[in-house]
């Protein structure tokens, strides 16, 4: 198990604590996207070291934002707030039609929400 200096530990709490805050845009998305998913019948957790377990079962390493499951489904939500160009960008063209974002990625098993979204 690796050791993290105690400061960079709580540095880092602290940081997710204030993003999860309903209060900042971050933190809207995150409450908007866990109230459709529990509308939906899925099972919520939010709390990082029970998040961090889960991922640890499945030797995948990151920290994500929420972990949903419902009948042996899983969801895993990262709302991302980090490149406001491509956020611009995406509400610009969006006005104009359809915008198919395209990433490096293998995509069969992503799904892009937003602010309103159809279903």
């Amino acid at each position: 198990m690796v050791k993290y200096p105690r400061g960079l530990v709580e540095a880092a709490k602290r940081r997710i604590q204030e993003q999860h805050k309903t209060s900042t845009e971050h933190g809207k998305l995150l409450e908007m996207t866990k109230e459709r998913l529990l509308s939906q019948g899925y099972k919520v957790l939010e709390e990082q070291n029970e998040i961090w377990k889960r991922m640890h079962a499945h030797e995948v390493r990151g920290n994500l934002d929420l972990y949903a499951t419902k009948e042996g489904e899983t969801i895993l939500i990262e709302v991302y707030m980090d490149d406001r160009k491509l956020i611009n960008q995406l509400n610009r063209y969006s006005r104009v039609g359809k915008v198919i974002l395209v990433l490096p990625v293998n995509a069969w098993n992503i799904e892009v929400w937003g602010l309103e979204t159809d279903g």
